[in-house]
């Protein structure tokens, strides 16, 4: 997965998105509104791994 590589090399990733189930698998979290950061949250536990999802007609390798 590109977020173990990530940390593997000592790098940052930054996701936007609007979806907030995705925030379990940062370690920090920015909120931003109007165009500054509202707040922020640390993840104390982020999510390290994610299970395969499965396509309607077959599993994902």
């Amino acid at each position: 997965m590109i977020v173990d590589l990530v940390r593997k090399n000592g790098q940052t990733l930054i996701v936007v998105t609007h979806e907030p189930e995705l925030a379990v698998f940062g370690d920090r979290v920015l909120h931003i509104k109007d165009g500054k950061v509202e707040r922020e949250e640390i993840n104390e536990n982020p999510v390290r791994n994610m299970p395969v999802p499965e396509t309607k007609d077959k599993p994902v390798t």
